[in-house]
C-alpha cells in the first residue's frame, strides 16, 4: 500500500481509500454541519470544498455534490439553510 497525494492505494488489490485522519476529519465535517439548521456562505464553501477533494473515495460520489452547489447559485442570503 502507497499514500499518493494523500490516498492509499493498493495497487494489489486496485483499491483507493481515505488515509484514517482523512476519514475521520470527514466525520468531523459532517458532524459540526448536521448539529446546524443554518450555515454561512464561507462555511458552506469550505465545507464543498472539502467534500470535492473527497469524491474520488466516495462510491457513486461523481455529480452528487453538484445539487449541494446549486443551493449557492440560488440563495441570495449571507446564510444557508440546510
Amino acid at each position: 500500500m502507497k499514500t499518493i497525494l494523500g490516498w492509499d492505494i493498493n495497487t494489489c488489490k486496485s483499491t483507493i481509500q481515505f488515509p484514517t485522519y482523512h476519514a475521520l476529519w470527514f466525520h468531523i465535517i459532517l458532524a459540526e454541519t448536521h448539529a446546524k439548521q443554518r450555515i454561512s456562505r464561507k462555511a458552506w464553501y469550505c465545507l464543498l470544498s472539502e467534500l470535492h477533494s473527497m469524491v474520488m473515495g466516495i462510491k457513486g460520489g461523481a455529480g452528487f455534490f453538484s445539487h449541494l452547489q446549486d443551493v449557492l447559485i440560488v440563495s441570495q442570503l449571507h446564510n444557508v439553510s440546510i
